[in-house]
């Protein structure tokens, strides 16, 4: 009965905690302990409605080589109207462009005027956008021989370089003159690198509102080991931060053929399962699910236990109790041997009467009885 014990003790789905207080007060055998601790983490119900996992340790993007190496592009959309936002990774340089329709066609056109002026980058991120995704795109960037790569659908913080870009897009649309806001934007010292945007990419610091000596203006040559060891130190705080405030935690790596479940952001419970097929990045996966595949970083993903039919439980031998000690086998039936005993005397029958003789007259003469003496 311990299988079924088992089941009612999970009956309300409490956490395992609590199905031990509860067994506690009234059932015991040996290994009980873990027993419930296998039944909670199989049963389905609670596996479903578990919550998110805990966000993974910030993974800071390390600073390029040179400016405009890697760049990051993103859409946004801003009062109704289309925008096409690029950054250098390196410098922070901004550039946004008006988009008058988001088909592939005009992101290829407009990424093709911003390459003319900076140059055709190493490397180029965006999300996942059917814009990015296209055969067009693929043939651009072919075409134009750099590396697309894209972050993991549903996590923004993969592409955290272009998120802070649009960020800093709308609030330069927002004002009465963008292009000012943006000017502005760009000859402003970020505090990672300590040096302007424009510095950085263009080596030169740009002419403002504000009053600078014509010297300032001139080509200047920047320290990129000094601007490297800020910048990295500055991304070592903000990780620490981001860790400490989030929680952060390592999730184990997930194996092909390995089921599981996935929850996006607005998931209310966890859906699947879904069987793992494959390690795209060091934490995004391709699932399939149905006749479909999907892309899902690893906070979406949870391994899954498929519950048995019924909760199993090791069957023991019973023991022999006071109350049921077997009884010996009886004893094996001797031969019964033939009873020799002499028969009882028997009381002599009396002497038989002789029988009547009739003469011919018809008179019946009795013969006297013999005396056995």
């Amino acid at each position: 009965m311990r299988g079924e014990m088992l089941s009612r003790i999970h009956d309300g789905h409490l956490v395992v905690s609590k199905c031990r207080e509860r067994a506690k007060s009234s059932i015991w055998w040996p290994g009980l302990s873990s027993e419930i601790r296998e039944v909670v983490s199989r049963c389905d119900h609670c596996q479903r409605k578990r919550p998110a996992q805990p966000s993974e340790p910030l993974a800071p993007t390390a600073l390029s080589e040179r400016p405009f190496q890697m760049v990051g592009a993103d859409l946004c959309n801003y009062k109704g109207h289309d925008y096409l936002v690029l950054v250098d990774y390196f410098s922070r340089y901004l550039e946004v462009a008006y988009m008058p329709d988001t088909t592939s066609e005009t992101v290829v056109y407009k990424l093709k005027n911003i390459f003319a002026w900076f140059g055709i980058p190493e490397l180029l991120v965006t999300d996942n956008g059917p814009q990015f995704v296209s055969d067009r795109f693929h043939k651009f960037a072919k075409g134009w021989g750099f590396k697309h790569t894209t972050s993991s659908p549903h996590f923004p913080q993969s592409n955290g370089g272009s998120e802070r870009a649009v960020e800093e897009a709308k609030k330069a649309l927002s004002q009465d003159d963008p292009f000012l806001a943006l000017l502005i934007y760009r000859s402003t010292p970020v505090s990672p690198t300590g040096a302007s945007p424009a510095e950085l990419a263009l080596g030169r610091r740009l002419r403002t509102t504000l009053p600078i000596l014509p010297s300032n203006l001139n080509q200047q040559v920047y320290d990129r080991a000094k601007i490297a060891a800020r910048d990295a130190e500055s991304k070592h705080k903000y990780k620490q931060a981001f860790d400490r405030r989030h929680g952060a935690q390592n999730l184990p790596e997930l194996n092909p053929g390995q089921l599981v479940l996935q929850k996006l952001e607005n998931d209310k419970e966890w859906r699947g399962p879904a069987v793992v097929k494959e390690r795209c990045a060091p934490r995004s996966y391709i699932i399939q699910s149905g006749d479909r595949a999907y892309r899902r970083n690893r906070k979406h993903l949870k391994p899954y236990v498929d519950p048995p039919s019924m909760p199993s439980s090791p069957v023991a031998t019973p023991e022999p109790t006071p109350m049921s000690v077997p009884l010996p086998p009886p004893p094996a039936a001797q031969p019964v041997e033939p009873d020799v005993t002499p028969p009882s005397p028997q009381p002599a029958a009396a002497p038989a009467s002789p029988a009547p003789i009739t003469t011919r007259s018809g008179r019946v003469v009795r013969r006297p009885a013999r005396n056995p003496d």
